[in-house]
This record gives C-alpha cells, sequence and structure tokens, in this order.
C-alpha cells in the first residue's frame, strides 16, 4: 500500500475488511491486525505531518504556551503566600480566590464502606494499588467527599480573623454559582444544612452564617510565607452528603445516554470510565494534561473525537471540554472511533470491550503492539483477553481496567 494516503482513504479499508474479511470472528485475524496496525502508524505520521504543517496547530502551540507560563506564575504566587501549591486533579477541584488569599478543596472521591472489598475479575487475586499518577499522593480517607475551605491574612492585621472568615464565606458562595470553567454549580445537591435542606446558590449565604463560620478554626501555629509575611491560617470544612458521587452521576445521565444511542455505546461502560477518569467532576484536570469528565488529552484522543465529530482536524481546548455537553459527546465519539477504526475485527463485545478500556486509558497502539499482535484474541475467551492486557499493559492501564469493569456493574440498571 501506498505511504501518502489521506486519512479518510485510509479510514476507508475498515469498511472494506470489516464486511469482507470477517465473516466469521478469527478468518484472516493476521491480516486484520496488519491492516490495524497500518492504519495506526499512518494516522499517527498524518498527525504528526498535518500538526507540523498547520497554522492552527501552530497557534494552539502558542496558546498552551502561553497558559503553561501563566500558569507557572499562578503558581508562584501562590506558593509565596502559602508555602505550597495545591493544584486541581482527576479527583479534586481546588479554586483560588482572585487576591489568592483563600482556596477551597473539593475532594470528589467517596469513603470506603467498613466492610467494602474490591471487586476484581474471578480470574485473578483483587488489584492492591489503586489507579493513580506518580506525582499524586492519595487522597486520606478522613478527606473524602469532604471540602476544605481555607483563608490566609497577615497576622499584624488587627481584624486578620474576621477577614478571613469573610474571605472564607465570600468564596463558599462563588463555589456553590455558575461562575466556573464548567458554567454549572458542580457542587449542585452534594452539601446539605443540619435539617437536611439542599444546600444552593439561593441558601448558601444563610447556611455558611449559622453553620460554616461557627466552625471555622485557626490554625495555631502562624503560617510563615516564602514572601517573608507571617499569616494566620483560618479553615472550616463542610462534609458533602455519603452519596454524592451517585448525585453527580445522575445529573449527567440523561447525555450519557443520548451519546451512547448517537454511537451505540454502552450507558454502564460510559458511567464507570466517567467515575475512573473524574468521579463526575466536570473541572477535573489531570498531569497529562487532560480536561473534563471523560479527561480527554486535546491533541490526542481529544483531536481524533472532534475530527470525527465536526469534521475539522483541530485540537479543543482545555474551555471547550471542561463544558460537560461537549466533553460527553467528544468522550463517547471518541469509544466508537476507537472500537470502529482499530477493533472492528474482535466481533466477540465482551474482548472488544476490554480491549476499548484498555485503550481508552493505555493507547490503541500499545494495545495493537503488546495485546492485539502477541495473541490470537479470536481463539481467546474474554478473561483469557482480560488477563492478557492485565499482563502486558503498564500498570496504570492495568489498573484502570480492573477498576472500570468492576464499576461497571454499579450502572446496570442505568442502561
Amino acid at each position: 500500500m501506498t505511504k501518502c494516503l489521506s486519512v479518510a482513504t485510509i479510514l476507508a479499508l475498515i469498511s472494506v475488511y470489516a464486511f469482507c474479511a470477517f465473516a466469521q470472528e478469527g478468518d484472516d485475524y493476521k491480516d486484520y491486525v496488519r491492516v490495524a496496525e497500518f492504519i495506526w502508524d499512518e494516522i499517527s505520521r498524518q498527525k504528526e505531518l498535518q500538526d507540523f504543517q498547520s497554522a492552527e496547530n501552530a497557534a494552539l502551540n502558542d496558546y498552551i504556551l502561553q497558559q503553561e507560563r501563566s500558569y507557572k506564575a499562578y503558581m508562584e504566587e501562590i506558593e509565596r503566600k502559602w508555602n505550597e501549591f495545591v493544584g486541581s486533579s482527576d479527583r479534586r477541584w481546588v479554586d483560588y480566590g482572585e487576591d489568592k488569599n483563600v482556596r477551597s478543596i473539593v475532594n470528589f472521591e467517596e469513603k470506603a464502606a467498613p466492610t467494602e472489598k474490591p471487586i476484581e475479575k474471578p480470574v485473578e487475586k483483587p488489584v492492591e494499588k489503586p489507579v493513580g499518577k506518580p506525582e499524586e499522593k492519595e487522597t486520606p480517607e478522613e478527606e473524602k467527599g469532604q471540602i476544605i475551605i481555607e483563608a490566609v491574612v497577615p497576622a499584624d492585621d488587627p481584624d486578620a480573623e474576621e477577614k478571613a472568615k469573610e474571605l472564607i464565606a465570600n468564596h463558599i458562595e462563588k463555589i456553590f454559582s455558575a461562575k466556573n470553567e464548567a458554567r454549572k454549580n458542580v457542587l449542585e445537591g452534594q452539601v446539605k444544612t443540619e435539617a437536611g435542606e439542599v444546600v444552593t446558590s439561593e441558601n448558601v449565604k444563610k447556611f455558611v452564617k449559622e453553620e460554616v463560620l461557627p466552625k471555622a478554626r485557626i490554625t495555631p501555629k502562624l503560617l510563615k510565607s516564602k514572601d517573608g509575611v507571617e499569616r494566620i491560617k483560618v479553615s472550616v470544612v463542610i462534609p458533602m452528603v455519603p452519596e454524592h458521587l451517585r448525585v453527580r452521576a445522575e445529573q449527567y445521565l440523561r447525555s450519557v445516554r443520548k451519546y451512547c444511542k448517537q454511537y451505540k455505546e454502552d450507558v454502564p461502560l460510559v458511567m464507570a470510565i466517567i467515575q475512573t477518569e473524574s468521579y463526575f467532576n466536570p473541572l477535573a484536570k489531570s498531569h497529562i494534561p487532560a480536561y473534563g469528565l471523560m479527561q480527554l488529552v486535546p491533541r490526542s484522543g481529544g483531536k481524533d473525537a472532534y475530527r470525527y465529530v465536526f469534521k475539522k482536524n483541530q485540537a479543543p481546548k482545555p474551555e471547550f471540554l471542561y463544558i460537560p455537553e461537549n466533553n460527553l459527546l467528544l468522550g463517547t465519539a471518541y469509544l466508537y472511533v476507537l472500537e470502529n477504526n482499530y477493533l472492528y475485527g474482535i466481533r466477540n463485545p465482551k474482548k472488544r470491550e476490554y480491549l476499548v478500556i484498555a485503550a481508552y486509558n493505555g493507547g490503541i497502539g500499545n494495545v495493537i503492539k503488546k495485546v492485539l499482535k502477541k495473541y490470537n484474541v479470536p481463539e481467546m475467551t474474554p478473561d483469557e483477553v482480560y488477563v492478557a492486557l492485565r499482563k502486558e499493559m503498564p500498570e496504570e492501564t492495568k489498573n484502570y481496567l480492573a477498576r472500570v469493569s468492576s464499576r461497571k456493574k454499579n450502572y446496570l440498571a442505568w442502561r
């Protein structure tokens, strides 16, 4: 085959092989793998060439570089006051006030039930090591499902404590509003008053005055900041309702069903992926960086999905991916692209599901090279494919596969 095929021509090969060469699973499997690998290699080369030639991509690179510089300056400013920088992640939303004197840390992970045990495939031992990024520490169990609000004020200010409490009050009102990149109240339905009333943007001021500020406490030791100023730190903890994960999940179920119907994807699978990627936090951001509910990487999966959906070869910007509807649309479309562009030759739905889960996290190139080329997948059982993926894929992907497969069971009734 020629080495200068267009992406459209390459993808056109898929329909030919899908309908002619695979009447039964196992027919010409080696040919299928060669074609799938060729398609992956060619599309990768084309993307690199297009990225190099594209003025739009150059603009994106400039935009990302500018964002990185701004973010570095932002981090340094915070570190001068707080002696540390705590940023958002795929499981945590951190928001600082405009003057950087107050911050909120929302931990979206659920506390484990006292008797809860890891659910794992019966073919091997439960996963002991949770999914996590190398540079990110595990969230302490007692901090899961909590909102921590902290404020720092120079200690020589005679009204330091009152000013810190005022900062906290104003900031809580902000985080219970839609003034964020997702353009929605991310905490909707997830905090209640002592009387059991849901905290909303309408009653949050009363909630803060009567229930939050009375519990605010000053840290006994002064904070000796890097900028040379001694500050007091005032903090308070707001617990989220025990079922906060389910509350968030239900908010996105309608959209997930809509896009799953559009792209013929499985609702429980997509919900399990969202839980594993972001705990249903639309403002999630990982170190890669990946953004939003389904943690799309703009220049890889995000770009592939954007091209498929909008027929434009461009990478979506972070502000586009933070909007829940955009993220769910592209994330579901990307699952469709993985299945139909690369895994079309795997007829068994359970095998294909395991492969697509691994590809979503670890990359389709890894799945092709480490599993499809090394194993005769059509002759394997679904459990054997699962074990092969757990053996061959990177550690993060092994844990990711286990978690998504396990969590899917929680959403079977939501189809």
